[in-house]
């Protein structure tokens, strides 16, 4: 991977990048700032949540710009500083999969390789490139080949009026800072804290703190049942068969992750073939 030096030139150079972005779209030097450091805890959050946990995706409670609204007020940020806002929504909001993520995934896959791992920075490198290209330019085709609102009804509609609406909201009726957030943010960090020393400090404890933070969002009522099933799995195995079964285990895991992307694919040729549209196989 890239050295400390080089991975912290990075950050400071896309940190700046999006702030100069942010401070031309309308917001002030501190607003700016503010949204681009409430985007990267969240991002960071969201990592830890993914690696920890395991699960495929997650979605963050936290939007930076409407944390930042409620924190600070609309009247404050200005008109033109809220449209600057609404803007930044589409890369910091509606969060699912994301390259922090597979990073950190990449890094732990690369324990079991050499010491030399620095070609695999260019190798994730390549990755996201090959990524961007494939996915805009099939977004695109798609989008002006049969109508992007026949695609998605969020994708390409209600995610794209909500920042939005939103914002109008705020310019038609603006306000203060929310002492209702502040309280609920505070209480809420709070708790958290309190969860994660428990974890780290009592061996009897027996809840991990990141069900806290995430099992409020939307996303969890389509996944909670897939993560029943897998601490019920694991929790059998682990109990019956001991740790070495575990390890001998861990290609059926692996198969139930593969088997949904395989099936989703088989729909898709089936489609193609039989001109059926609408299948959504899994949706996340």
């Amino acid at each position: 991977m890239m050295s400390y030096r080089s991975a912290v030139f990075c950050l400071g150079g896309g940190s700046l990048t999006l702030i100069g972005w942010l401070a031309a779209s309308g917001l002030s030097l501190w607003a700016a700032i503010a949204t681009v450091v409430l985007a990267l805890l969240i991002f960071v959050g969201l990592t830890r949540v993914v690696a920890e946990s395991g699960v495929a995706t997650a979605v963050s409670p936290l939007i930076a710009a409407s944390t930042l609204v409620s924190a600070t007020g609309s009247e404050v940020l200005g008109p033109t500083g809220l449209v600057g806002l609404a803007y930044a929504h589409v890369w910091s909001t509606d969060i699912r999969t994301f390259v922090m993520a597979s990073c950190i995934h990449s890094l732990k896959l690369s324990e079991h390789m050499d010491r030399n791992i620095r070609p695999l920075f260019w190798v994730l490198l390549l990755a996201i490139v090959i990524s961007l290209i494939g996915s805009i330019s099939t977004i695109l085709y798609l989008a002006y080949e049969y109508g992007g609102i026949n695609l998605n009804g969020w994708f390409f509609g209600g995610g794209t009026r909500a920042p939005f609406n939103f914002i109008a909201d705020k310019l038609q009726t603006p306000a203060g800072p929310s002492l209702e957030g502040w309280v609920n943010s505070i209480l809420g960090g709070g708790f958290m804290t309190i969860l994660m020393a428990a974890r780290h400090r009592l061996l009897w404890w027996p809840r991990h703190p990141i069900g806290y933070p995430i099992s409020m969002v939307w996303l969890m009522d389509q996944l909670w049942f897939s993560i029943f099933l897998a601490w019920l799995f694991k929790l059998v195995i682990i109990k019956y068969g001991g740790p070495a079964f575990y390890t001998r285990a861990r290609p059926f895991f692996l198969g139930l992750i593969a088997g949904q992307f395989v099936t989703a694919a088989i729909w898709l040729v089936i489609d193609s073939f039989t001109g059926m549209t609408d299948n959504v196989v899994f949706w996340i």
